[in-house]
């Protein structure tokens, strides 16, 4: 008797059972799941965009900055990047006077920073990571002791 139950659910029409089988739900399932990681996987490399959109765009704002210092200061960069070092300006003019706060790496850290032997020279640097294609029009090489190489996703601006 059970083996007749048991066949005429089985072979019974869907429209006279209720709810799915374990089968339909189990596909249901994995679909989702697969769809989730496919989305996941296309945001994580959107976040490194937008971070490495934000780093290029801070070495632009630092870059910037010390433009103005150097105009403001007889011609010369400052040998650090901390905003409220003297850094030799002689009129007291600090980094911080032109940029404040100083732009800080997205996933923490400084970004790099070399000036040449006289301060007539300067070089600012960021990891990026993805290969942007800002890469492509940035300095490149080692520069003032940085490594600036692109296989290294290594963004540097400056003046040479």
């Amino acid at each position: 008797m059970m083996h007749n139950h048991l066949f005429s659910l089985i072979s019974s029409p869907r429209s006279s059972r209720a709810g799915f089988t374990l089968i339909e739900l189990i596909v249901v399932i994995a679909v989702i799941g697969i769809l989730t990681s496919i989305t996941f996987a296309s945001l994580s490399g959107a976040r490194g965009r937008g971070r490495d959109s934000k780093r290029i765009t801070a070495l632009t704002e630092i870059s910037l900055a010390l433009e103005f210092y150097y105009n403001k200061c007889g011609r010369q960069y400052p040998a650090t990047l901390a905003g409220a070092a003297a850094n030799g300006c002689p009129s007291g003019t600090t980094l911080s006077d032109f940029i404040n706060p100083i732009p800080q790496n997205p996933t923490g850290g400084a970004y790099g920073y070399a000036v040449g032997a006289s301060n007539f020279t300067y070089v600012v640097r960021a990891t990026l990571e993805t290969n942007d294609s800002a890469l492509q029009d940035d300095l490149d090489g080692t520069q003032l002791g940085l490594d600036c190489a692109d296989t290294a996703k290594q963004y540097c601006a400056g003046r040479l």
